[in-house]
């Protein structure tokens, strides 16, 4: 498990570095911080329960959002995380190509909420959808609601 603290760590140092750059933002450092961290583990949790691997899933919880870390702008961030997730994931060094290309599909794809995908893509989604309800963002779009209905009843939460 020391692959999760070690990405955590070094997501963290590089936000902090994105804070230097003079950009205009769609959403905070702080939030970014916050969610990603919030996600990670919620990504851990729900890979335990699953049967997936936990320090993947956690890498994928964090970086989720990677491409609007680096543009600062929500449109296409999903999308736009996956070069910059894996030159990430390749400069930190704890993964394999093979586990790098798993994450950065995760990070690519987690938007696409109302589609179905491999088993990190799907935590990487649920991740997300939870830890922004339990930060004060309940899902609005039909596609998040519905995942989110999912998630209540395989986790047997009242709200």
């Amino acid at each position: 498990m020391e692959r999760c603290y070690r990405v955590t760590r070094e997501l963290l140092k590089f936000l902090n570095d994105q804070g230097r750059l003079d950009q205009e933002r769609d959403v905070s450092l702080t939030w970014e911080r916050v969610h990603s961290i919030g996600s990670a583990r919620v990504a851990s949790l729900l890979a335990a329960k699953r049967g997936v691997d936990v320090e993947l899933s956690h890498a994928a919880g964090a970086l989720h959002d990677f491409g609007r870390f680096v543009t600062g702008k929500q449109a296409n961030h999903a999308e736009n995380g996956y070069g910059p997730a894996k030159d990430f994931l390749k400069k930190v060094g704890l993964f394999s190509e093979k586990e790098i290309e798993e994450v950065c599909q995760a990070v690519k794809n987690h938007s696409r909420k109302e589609a179905v995908g491999t088993p990190l893509e799907e935590i990487a989604k649920d991740a997300d959808i939870l830890d922004c309800y339990y930060l004060g963002l309940p899902p609005k779009k039909e596609a998040h609601l519905k995942r989110f209905a999912s998630l209540r009843e395989e986790l047997g939460l009242r709200r």
